[in-house]
């Protein structure tokens, strides 16, 4: 299972340690003045938000260096007639011919 780690803009960065604090997962290390993340395999499953992590060290930057990956879920949406035009926005307001 992969494991998408959270992502730390170092130029802004100072150090403070709070996403090493705010971490239920002790997943990160201070190495050369900047958060590294290192989420090992087999605790993939405690890295997630049914555990209580859900990327808590994003909200505890105090500078907003730290940014989480999320995935985009789409639904799908009401079916749209077939004299719709697809190039156009929805919804379209024809009338299908019989």
């Amino acid at each position: 299972m992969a494991t998408n780690l959270p992502q730390v803009k170092t130029e802004i960065c100072t150090s403070c340690g709070m996403c090493m604090e705010a971490c239920p997962c002790h997943s990160v290390d201070l190495e050369h003045g900047a958060p590294v993340f290192s989420c090992p395999e087999d605790c993939a499953t405690a890295c997630s938000e049914e555990s209580g992590c859900g990327c808590v060290c994003e909200d505890a930057c105090p500078e907003g260096a730290i940014s989480c990956a999320f995935e985009v879920v789409l639904e799908p949406g009401p079916a749209r007639p077939t004299c719709c035009d697809p190039g156009k926005p929805a919804p379209c307001q024809c009338k299908e011919s019989t």
